[in-house]
Parts: C-alpha cells; structure tokens; sequence
C-alpha cells in the first residue's frame, strides 16, 4: 500500500504461469451510502475492508442486512456488498403484520 497526500493506493496481484501483474483498483472508497430515513448509520470510514452498521430509531425495524462491507467488484472497483437498509414502522401500513396486531390489540375491526 502506498499513500500519495490522502488518496490511497491499493493493487491486486493475479498469478500467471509467468509473471506477476499488479492491477490497480479503480476506486479505493465505496462512498458513504447514506442514511435511510428513520435509520442511524454508525461507521465514517468508507474504504475497501471497512464495516459500516446501521440500525433503526424507536419504533421501527430494520428490513435487509445490518451490517455492510466495502468489497472489490470483479471490474476492480469498490462496492458496498448489499443494499442500504430501510426502515420501516413497526405499528404502520408499512408493516402489515404488525399493523394487523395492533389492530387487534386495540379492538378496532380489522379492514379485510
């Protein structure tokens, strides 16, 4: 690894039967992916190996997976290895289930 001011420099080394050849990555940063609404993202660094974690304010849940990693993509670049999370309410047409739950909970008629 070799540091140029504050860009980061990382190369791949492939295996051929006779030689080795360096590849450079095209990107090195995946990017902060953003916050969903009603999320909280914990994690500032966005570079290649680096885990971000996000979770949900009260009342909500997290629909897709918690935690994302900053992964090579096989055209050399950086990518988040899923999609950022949403956050959806626990007690909302957003989530029917619990929507249905709380309905009954309140005795309140359930729309068919």
């Amino acid at each position: 690894m070799r540091i140029r001011s504050q860009q980061v420099i990382i190369s791949t080394i492939s295996m051929r039967r006779d030689a080795l050849v360096p590849h450079k990555l095209q990107s090195s940063s995946c990017g902060n992916p953003g916050v969903p609404p009603k999320g909280i993202l914990y994690g500032t660094r966005f570079n290649v190996g680096d885990k971000i974690r996000f979770s949900c304010v009260t009342g909500y849940v997290l629909d897709g997976h918690p935690q994302l990693t900053c992964v090579t993509n096989t055209g050399n670049t950086a990518v988040w290895d899923f999609p950022v999370p949403i956050c959806r309410g626990k007690h909302s047409s957003e989530n029917p289930e619990t929507f249905l739950e709380a309905m009954m909970c309140m005795n309140h008629p359930v729309p068919v």
